[in-house]
């Protein structure tokens, strides 16, 4: 948990807002829809760092960083996340289509698609980065392609399963959920663990982008 609280947490989804006030991370969450521009809430030059993993998400990502570019100060930061095309060669949908795997649609529940939407060159983010008035000043790559393998074979599978214990009011069907799940987590990261060993991280071909931009003067 960092020092420092973030001033404002966004989302459109209420779920995940609640999620966020559980962290603790931020003085103040705000429901919203960022395809809403102008973002009539905040003020212009009045955000100094920005954190983003759906920016890519978005409808029109140029349209955002250029209000983004409105509400940054002065020498503004804006650190994002986004997909590389490459990851669309790793999902279990690419794997699988080649076998005429029939029930692959349920499997990937649109995430491929969705994918192929959002994934963009270094390229396309420079340009559209520069148009927006800013200038890259730190890039990486991360997320190894077997991550997002692991992601979607082992997690993403179980997600009918867990609604229908998640929604359970009684209390001895709670206390079940949530010693699965120690033991689910606890499972998951032992399979992550590899992960952490820097030589095997460092030679497995990433998946996504890493951006710092600061606002052009």
């Amino acid at each position: 948990k960092p020092k420092t609280k973030f001033t404002f947490g966004t989302d459109w989804k209420p779920a995940l807002l609640k999620k966020a006030a559980d962290l603790d991370i931020y003085k103040k969450l705000i429901l919203m829809d960022a395809n809403k521009i102008p973002w009539k809430i905040f003020q212009s030059n009045s955000i100094n760092f920005i954190f983003s993993t759906m920016l890519y998400w978005l409808q029109d990502p140029a349209k955002v960083l250029r209000e983004l570019n409105r509400i940054s100060t002065e020498d503004g930061l804006v650190a994002f996340s986004a997909p590389m095309p490459d990851i669309l060669k790793v999902t279990s949908f690419s794997f699988l289509k080649k076998y005429n795997y029939p029930l692959l649609n349920r499997l990937d529940r649109g995430r491929h698609k969705n994918w192929k939407r959002h994934a963009k060159s270094f390229a396309w983010w420079k340009k559209v980065i520069k148009k927006s008035g800013y200038k890259i000043i730190k890039y990486s790559q991360f997320q190894p392609a077997l991550q997002i393998a692991f992601g979607e074979s082992i997690v993403r599978t179980y997600l009918k399963a867990y609604e229908k214990i998640f929604s359970a009011k009684d209390t001895k069907t709670k206390k079940v959920l949530y010693a699965f799940k120690k033991e689910f987590n606890k499972e998951n990261l032992c399979l992550a663990s590899p992960f952490l060993n820097k030589t095997f991280y460092a030679k497995t071909p990433k998946t996504y982008h890493a951006f710092v931009i600061k606002k052009i003067k």
